[in-house]
């Protein structure tokens, strides 16, 4: 047997030879779950084992970069010394050309140690809940590179014109370009400025040729980067084609699942900082979460409706079940008694009508934000409802993530569900204190029903494994 070398080729990509393919094979493997139709038509799960490397057996392959410490940990465990690594000294390195310095702004020591790890690591995921400053850890890190070529991603447009907010109070000595988010700033325009910020969604500049940018972006920034968990996705192309020297992810959630784990982790690398909500607890920046769980009534009624399929299930049990609404709408207003503001989420647009029209014949005025309202019309809620002038919005998933609205006082996760990331991102829209609020009130739902009872009590789960129990 030959000698068993990887090669760093550049950024994003490594290559193993035969000999180093066969060996590190376990550290990239994971299983995959497929749905397949049988003869009679019913559906049936089956598990196939797949791996995170190009090539079969018996030839090199080549994998994601950032996937190069887990397999060194992989050797370590395995005491497979006899693998080489090569040609990391040829990539290129960028050293930061400044401390990170926001005017008016005094770093906190957690925010330090993230930049820090930054500062180090060329690569690398920054861990911190929601509300805790990482707009504020993102700008830390531009400031440090002020020579460089920057590009800032993420998926929704109320998180581009946060983030350009953050900027233009903070960093205004520096040419700023957005794609996306109506705003329509080319590449052509962008090659011309001298060490440019870009802000873009990715669905803009994943319409982008790869020629465009493959070698241009000294540093990369992921906003919400856990959604960054498949090489076939938007993300998955412009990651691959990016070969910018630096990049990393910000984030309050990593995958869980061990393909986007490894995908995630071979964009980004792995963890460099971190900040747990009990540690924002302990430091006074985070409020500290209430649940409380409500049982819906049963109706044998709606059970015999659904048919034992889970769309009716979530039709009848959640979107059209008026015993659940009028719990989401009494609890609502008991929470506008006490002067409080309550954010109430959802999956389906119809359910957000529904709701909205019952707050109505109360003679309550609920806004409702979703994929078509407008930005003029977002900006206008949150800014209502930040300064408490607005008491009740509802929204769709647009406002599952990346807003921060630091007045809130009660979310109500009115969507169900059962995804692990969905749970703690809804959260984490009023984690943010405030000189008055040191506690957030969170409303979930006890669902008596097949699939929703077990979406229940994996929520609940959730909340346990966080401490909010």
């Amino acid at each position: 047997m030959g000698k068993a070398i990887i090669t760093y080729l550049d950024a994003v990509h490594c290559k193993a030879n035969k000999e180093a393919r066969e060996l590190i094979l376990p550290a990239l493997t994971y299983k995959n779950i497929v749905w397949r139709r049988s003869r009679t038509g019913t559906k049936a799960a089956q598990s196939n084992i797949s791996h995170l490397i190009t090539g079969r057996k018996g030839t090199g392959g080549t994998f994601l970069a950032g996937l190069d410490l887990r397999i060194m940990e992989y050797c370590k465990e395995k005491k497979l010394s006899k693998i080489v690594f090569n040609g990391k000294e040829n990539l290129t390195h960028i050293a930061p050309s400044a401390k990170p310095y926001l005017k008016g702004i005094v770093f906190r020591p957690d925010q330090k140690k993230a930049l820090k790890a930054v500062a180090k690591e060329s690569r690398g995921r920054v861990v911190f809940p929601t509300g805790s400053g990482k707009t504020i850890i993102a700008l830390g890190i531009i400031s440090m590179f002020p020579e460089c070529r920057i590009i800032f991603l993420c998926h929704t447009k109320d998180l581009i014109n946060q983030t350009l907010k953050e900027l233009n109070k903070y960093i205004n000595n520096r040419k700023i370009f957005i794609m996306g988010a109506g705003y329509k700033s080319k590449m052509s325009e962008i090659k011309k400025s001298e060490n440019p910020i870009v802000l873009s969604t990715i669905q803009s500049f994943s319409k982008l040729h790869t020629k465009e940018y493959v070698d241009f972006f000294d540093l990369t920034i992921v906003d919400e980067g856990h959604h960054v968990n498949s090489r076939s996705s938007q993300y998955g192309k412009v990651m691959e084609h990016n070969l910018s020297p630096r990049r990393y992810a910000l984030t309050a959630t990593i995958p869980t699942n061990k393909k986007e784990i490894l995908v995630n982790e071979g964009f980004f690398g792995k963890n460099i900082s971190e900040l747990t909500v009990g540690e924002g607890i302990e430091i006074g920046i985070i409020a500290k979460p209430i649940i409380n769980l409500m049982p819906v009534p049963y109706s044998s009624d709606i059970n015999m409706m659904c048919a034992r399929k889970y769309k009716n299930f979530y039709q009848y049990g959640i979107v059209e079940n008026e015993a659940r609404n009028s719990l989401i709408v009494n609890e609502t207003l008991n929470s506008i008694k006490k002067k409080e503001t309550t954010l109430i989420i959802i999956e389906r647009t119809e359910h957000g009508d529904i709701l909205q029209n019952m707050f109505r014949q109360k003679g309550i005025e609920a806004p409702f934000v979703q994929g078509s309202t407008n930005m003029k019309e977002r900006n206008k809620f949150k800014r209502e409802i930040k300064i408490r002038k607005q008491k009740v919005v509802i929204c769709s998933k647009v406002w599952k993530e990346g807003i921060n609205i630091p007045s809130l006082n009660h979310i109500i996760n009115a969507c169900g569900m059962k995804e692990e990331k969905a749970v703690t991102q809804a959260m984490g829209r009023g984690l943010r204190t405030t000189k008055k609020k040191k506690t957030i009130k969170l409303t979930d739902f006890l669902d008596p029903y097949m699939y929703l009872a077990q979406h229940a009590i994996l929520r609940i789960q959730v909340y346990s494994k966080q401490g909010w129990l």
